[in-house]
């Protein structure tokens, strides 16, 4: 059996309880033939009540509905530590790879198309994909990273994420399980903003390889109550900011850490609310750099 057989080990941190995670376990009845191969570890925040009525609920239906394998834990005493809380349902799962799936969002699409480039690819360490923004009547909002109308990206987005690791959607993508081996997802510190985020500076700055397609893999539902709404508050603000200071550790080369500098500076005084334009921010210094415009262009090691 290929790897690709094996199927997914699909990974849902939720917050908002038994019955939004039901939806994305019944989204797998879209293509049985494809999801009951894989496993869905579920991983509650100190939400013991939401344990019991997700269990009773799966076992009531699965002898009559076809679903995946089902793993259910809850986690007391790391509540919004979103690394470690992943990590744990790393660790529940043992397929080749591994999809960070949220619980207001539909399963990803393409996924077979992923799979088979991580096949046939035995040194990439992850395939990352387009995300759709779309609001609550399911309008597209945003496309990111972006896509020409040629279908080809608007930048690199590896040489993006480099920049700003929340230039593409830092869970867009398939992971290899074997590159937590080598590179566990959490490292020790609290992340309050942008966990995954932090953990692919880590990893392209330690010899990662990841590529990009331009096939879209998560839909990410905008809502009131949405993790991360297209305007940031004051305090996402100010946590995103602390959450790069964190990560800079990591980071190697000067003229990034001077470009996120300027960020962090950015979000702290207010002048910036939104991912989005950090995501222009990233694509206007790429192009300077193309370009020749910037002195990086002569000094960059990416």
């Amino acid at each position: 059996m290929s790897l690709v057989q094996q199927g997914i080990d699909i990974v849902i941190v939720s917050r908002r309880g038994a019955s939004a995670v039901q939806k994305v376990i019944m989204d797998t009845q879209k293509n049985p033939l494809f999801w009951l191969k894989s496993k869905f570890t579920i991983v509650f925040d100190e939400m013991s009540e939401e344990v019991e009525k997700l269990r009773s609920w799966y076992n009531s239906i699965a002898g009559v509905t076809p679903l995946p394998r089902l793993k259910i834990i809850n986690i007391d005493g790391k509540r919004g530590n979103m690394n470690y809380l992943r990590q744990q349902g790393i660790d529940e799962g043992n397929l080749p790879f591994i999809y960070f799936q949220d619980d207001d969002d539909d399963l990803p699409t393409n996924a077979e198309i992923f799979l088979k480039i991580l096949d046939e690819n035995q040194e990439l360490h992850a395939v990352f994909g387009v995300t759709e923004s779309i609001d609550i009547r399911y309008q597209l909002v945003e496309r990111f990273p972006s896509v020409n109308s040629d279908g080809h990206f608007k930048i690199d987005p590896v040489e993006g994420t480099r920049w700003f690791p929340t230039y593409p959607h830092p869970c867009a993508g398939i992971f290899r399980r074997k590159t937590f081996e080598s590179f566990p997802l959490y490292s020790g510190t609290l992340y309050k903003v942008c966990g995954n985020g932090a953990y692919l500076i880590e990893l392209l700055n330690s010899g990662g390889h990841i590529v990009f397609i331009p096939y879209v893999i998560r839909r990410a539902l905008l809502h009131e109550n949405n993790m991360t709404p297209p305007v940031i508050s004051t305090s996402i603000r100010h946590a995103l900011a602390e959450d790069i200071q964190n990560w800079q550790k990591y980071i190697t080369n000067h003229e990034v850490k001077m470009f996120q500098n300027k960020i962090i500076e950015r979000l702290e005084c207010g002048d910036i609310t939104s991912f989005k334009e950090i995501g222009g921010m990233v694509e206007e210094r790429y192009d300077r750099i193309v370009k020749g415009i910037s002195p990086s262009s002569q000094t960059s090691n990416f």
